[in-house]
């Protein structure tokens, strides 16, 4: 799969350049220890390696194509305090680049300055430019790179090759589909954990729990931070608190996701801690039901997000000045204000670009919502789409959401 997105990009740039991914590197957190690790996307997505003091090459020179991958060196001292690192043998299997052509991060630099003086064979000479991924969190540490390299060498023409490598990931791959579909179902799963334990549970950070401990059973993370909100603090849109007392009368908001293999899902429930939906709760819920169901029917290739959240912010509305929340349709931003969707893959709000129609492999997230502080209710029902050439799939189907379905699910 690698090899084939990585033809994809060499058939995107232009020729008689360089294109330079890195993976990243470790925070320190204090003197001995460091933060999680989080891998540039880009670069997983090129290469499928995620260890830090990695890099990627990749050289376009009269038609002919040439990648060089830098991983960490591995020393006695390393392997001793922190484990071994990844072997040459370990990251041609991962990224399928052949092993000659894997070298180790502290040549990383020298090789780009060969490479721009024509010292790493006279093939490679006049490569004038060079491809950087500049808008993304590692902009920083490339930018500090682009000096040093320019520095060396004031001939070189840098260029952004974020968009680029946007453009291809936004259609998955069958296998990334497949990643997808695996972390919906250990989404799922957990969901079903917390909704099992919702009668005895007394604080919202407790349910959050049991989601957690079905992330620990089947070795992932979580990927994003969880939301966990009942009552009025559901009507915050990225509330993340999740320490408030329950009370059965109230409804619950969750939204949560799986990072399995770098891949995310996204999904947003909202049931009855008592496990019935009564009077006006039961109305708004279908209100956003119905929205959420219409928005899904809507997806098909050619059709942009905006087009969608119209037709959702119209469903909404004609619901909320039925039950007399509003007057006028206009008046549907105090209780929706934020979009219908957004694209998903290696990054819950996954790189995309702004206004563009829907294609086949392009994976969405639905979730229209309403948001009433006064009444102490808010609600989200949000579900992962993908594009297919005959209109859609949901892939979080089999994750329940229809109100007979969630009362005899908690009676149970």
């Amino acid at each position: 799969m690698k090899r084939e997105i990585r033809k994809n990009y060499f058939n995107k740039i232009a020729d008689n350049s360089v294109s330079i991914f890195i993976g990243g590197d470790e925070i320190l957190e204090n003197a001995d220890a460091v933060h999680n690790f989080a891998v540039n996307h880009h670069f997983f997505y090129l290469t499928g390696i995620n260890k830090p003091k990695s890099a990627l090459v990749l050289i376009k020179k009269d038609g002919e194509e040439k990648e060089i991958l830098f991983i960490e060196r591995n020393t006695e001292l390393l392997a001793k305090w922190q484990g071994a690192r990844m072997s040459v043998e370990e990251a041609h299997e991962v990224s399928a680049i052949d092993k000659k052509d894997i070298k180790f991060y502290d040549e990383f630099e020298d090789v780009l300055n060969g490479l721009s003086k024509g010292k790493s064979g006279a093939k490679y000479e006049d490569l004038s430019d060079y491809y950087f991924t500049l808008d993304n969190d590692d902009e920083f540490r490339q930018r500090d790179l682009i000096e040093r390299l320019q520095l060396k060498n004031p001939q070189i023409n840098i260029k952004n090759s974020f968009s680029t490598v946007t453009k291809l990931r936004m259609v998955k791959t069958e296998s990334e589909v497949k990643l997808i579909r695996k972390a919906i179902t250990i989404t799922e799963e957990g969901l079903n954990n917390l909704m099992k334990n919702a009668p005895t549970a007394t604080t919202e950070n407790e349910l959050e729990a049991y989601y957690d401990f079905t992330m620990k059973k089947n070795d992932v993370k979580v990927s994003f931070h969880t939301i966990a909100a009942s009552g009025a603090n559901a009507t915050v849109l990225h509330y993340h608190d999740n320490n408030a007392k329950l009370n059965k009368e109230d409804l619950i908001l969750f939204d949560l996701g799986v990072r399995y293999k770098e891949y995310c899902s996204d999904i947003s429930r909202t049931f009855p801690l008592n496990g019935e939906f009564i009077g006006k709760k039961r109305e708004l819920y279908s209100i956003v039901l119905e929205a959420n169901k219409e928005a899904i029917k809507m997806v098909k290739t050619g059709i942009t997000m905006e087009e969608i959240n119209n037709v959702v912010k119209e469903i909404l509305s004609a619901g909320m000045i039925k039950l007399g929340y509003i007057k006028e349709a206009s008046e549907i931003s105090k209780y929706y204000f934020h979009g219908v969707g957004h694209h998903l893959g290696l990054d819950v709000h996954d790189v995309s670009k702004r206004g563009e129609k829907l294609e086949v492999g392009n994976i969405v997230t639905i979730e229209p919502g309403l948001y009433i502080p006064e009444s102490n209710i808010g609600i989200r029902i949000e579900d992962d789409i993908l594009v297919t050439k005959d209109g859609y799939e949901n892939l979080s189907i089999s994750i329940i959401k229809e109100i007979d379905d969630i009362e005899s699910f908690m009676r149970s």
